[in-house]
């Protein structure tokens, strides 16, 4: 039997505090190359922290 990992092992804060404030979150996305799809009604051009798509 395989060793049992617990992914909570490896992160030291959670909820709220484990969020990256939103001067690092801009940083690190001028990076991520954003191509557009028909179904995305939401995404990062609006700062959100979470993007919708039409199913």
């Amino acid at each position: 039997m395989k060793e049992k990992i617990q992914l909570t092992q490896y992160s030291t804060k959670s909820g709220c505090a484990a969020k990256l404030s939103a001067t690092d979150l801009k940083e690190i996305m001028k990076e991520v190359p954003l191509g557009r799809v028909d179904e995305l009604l939401v995404g990062t051009e609006h700062g959100d922290d979470a993007a919708a798509f039409k199913i």
